[in-house]
């Protein structure tokens, strides 16, 4: 409520209202125990470290974005300041918008030092769970993940779970014909077409050399399928061209469904590898299932 001697501050988005008291340094300290109550809303250091509880195939640069647009909402709504020019001397209007103007400054560079801690942080877990030449997870993040999965699909049959191990077909000819920069280009060039056409849930990763596998849950055999033949013809559509030269390379796909009598997740994976070794026998570029 505005009045003789009394300066109204109104952060229009969130709705709450500060009266302050007019006399001088007075609403310049009070502004300030304003400030430190903002701060213990907004919550900036949990606010941040929440940011870190997305998805580990999250970005870094879809990390800065997610939290710089929460830090921008929320310095971007300012403390707006109502006063009755008769009752107050506009040096003393000044005085309260340049620290309101002080006050976000901080709280900006408060959260460049916190973001700067959360990208190192992002990135250090990221080297140690993905596949330095792919980008893809590698067997550690993947087993861990693998084994959680299994145990949620042992206590709850609904919960289908399924397996694709992807090997690349003759890669050693590629190795040799084309070189081994050629080999990692096309390793990486799967590796993104296979990425495009995953679900968020999906995990990938590197099994070894150019041995991939996918785990998929909620999918049951026939999602299974139906997910390993469009992977394997964005494999076969894919253009990796090395130096001017088109690398051709086809994919053999096994498939691994989960099923109670299995006694652990390796049962599962050894399924999927001995429908990969059939799709070879088969005579490759081919989804094998039991």
């Amino acid at each position: 409520m505005e009045g003789p001697g009394r300066v109204q501050l109104r952060r229009p988005a969130s709705g709450y209202y500060h009266p302050v008291p007019l006399n001088g340094r007075e609403s310049i300290s009070t502004l300030h125990n304003i400030a430190q109550r903002r701060t213990a809303e907004l919550n900036l250091n949990s606010a941040l470290n929440a940011a870190l509880e997305i998805q580990r195939s999250t970005s870094i640069d879809s990390l800065v974005e997610q939290t710089t647009r929460q830090l921008v909402k929320y310095i971007n709504t300012p403390i707006t300041v109502k006063v009755s020019l008769n009752k107050l001397s506009i040096r003393t209007a000044t005085e309260l918008v340049n620290t309101e103007k002080q006050f976000v400054e901080q709280i900006g560079e408060i959260a460049n030092t916190r973001l700067g801690q959360i990208i190192r942080e992002k990135q250090l877990e990221e080297a140690s769970c993905t596949d330095p030449l792919t980008g893809m997870y590698n067997r550690r993040f993947f087993f861990e993940h693998l084994k959680t999965k299994f145990a949620e699909s042992n206590r709850d049959a609904k919960k289908c779970l399924s397996v694709l191990m992807i090997d690349l077909d003759h890669f050693k000819n590629i190795n040799d014909t084309y070189g081994h920069q050629a080999g990692d280009l096309a390793l990486k060039e799967v590796a993104e077409t296979i990425k495009r056409n995953l679900r968020a849930s999906d995990v990938l990763a590197r099994y070894g050399g150019e041995e991939i596998v996918i785990l998929l849950p909620d999918t049951e055999k026939h999602g299974a399928a139906i997910a390993a033949e469009k992977i394997r013809r964005a494999i076969e559509s894919a253009r990796i061209i090395h130096e001017g030269k088109t690398i051709p390379v086809t994919a053999s796909i096994g498939i691994g469904q989960h099923n109670i009598t299995m006694e652990s997740e390796t049962n599962l994976l050894a399924e999927a590898d001995q429908n990969v070794y059939r799709a070879k026998e088969n005579g490759r570029n081919r989804v094998e299932i039991s």
